[in-house]
């Protein structure tokens, strides 16, 4: 069976509780791994090298917040602990993840199913299934590719090892630029991940989903950018109409 591990940060307490009891109740075995603060990456951390002016504003255009950083590194070490042990796969759930009551049969059906698949999302954003190239799995499930270019979310996937050492190849060039779902699954880097889903969702959001600091740092940025988008149109037309009124006036 593919071990499960639950991805959490210790004072997550009722969130990482939630899941964990979802777990228990489907009979799933799990791990405990401790997620990353990004505020606590100092220049001492293992890992400061790889969110350090690490910026590329020809890939992403804004600098990551502490949130997205410490949820990069989280699944980087995860990626790393796949390589290092003796494993073939492993599911990760983030703490918002709510798995559904096939959740443990259709972990086995793929791990049974013999696809060359290296990245499987198990929740997301946005998919459109194609209909080519379909697998069955177990209740009405099935392993699909994407019709469209894009999709995110990290709450909940399978990795193969060939599909982690892809992404820690590219950690190794790129460094954390971006989001750590724009990168696995977004189009910004060339990558060659073998990447499917399984349709319809087997896991969906808590309701605990929003009471996340990536979240909540991330709707304060939108406010900001709404704000400052604002001014910047409203300066645009004091620029205009004092223009016009210096050149009608001149006259």
């Amino acid at each position: 069976m593919i071990k499960t591990y639950v991805l959490s940060m210790e004072k997550e307490i009722e969130r990482r509780a939630s899941l964990v009891c979802s777990l228990k109740d489907l009979g799933v075995d799990y791990e405990l791994f401790d997620a990353v603060d990004g505020k606590q990456i100092g220049e001492d951390h293992p890992e400061y090298h790889l969110v350090n002016d690490s910026s590329r504003p020809d890939l992403y255009k804004r600098i990551l917040n502490a949130g997205e950083k410490g949820c990069f590194i989280s699944h980087y070490r995860l990626w790393k602990k796949l390589i290092d042990s003796d494993d073939e796969w492993m599911c990760v759930l983030e703490s918002d993840a709510q798995p559904m009551s096939s959740f443990k049969q259709v972990l086995k059906s793929l791990s049974e199913s013999g696809q060359n698949t290296e990245y499987v999302m198990l929740n997301y954003s946005k998919c459109w299934p194609s209909h080519f190239g379909r697998h069955e799995l177990v209740d009405n499930y099935n392993l699909v590719r994407f019709a469209n270019k894009r999709t995110y979310f990290t709450s909940a996937y399978l990795l193969r090892r060939s599909g982690a050492q892809k992404l820690l190849d590219l950690v190794k060039e790129y460094k954390v630029c971006m989001p750590v779902d724009d990168f696995i699954t977004g189009g910004r880097l060339p990558k060659t991940l073998n990447t499917w889903a399984v349709y319809p969702r087997v896991v969906e959001l808590s309701a605990l989903a929003k009471i996340s600091n990536i979240y909540l740092e991330g709707e304060k940025e939108i406010k900001y950018e709404k704000k400052r988008g604002l001014i910047a149109r409203n300066s645009r037309k004091i620029r205009i109409f004092f223009t016009k009124f210096t050149q009608r006036h001149s006259l």
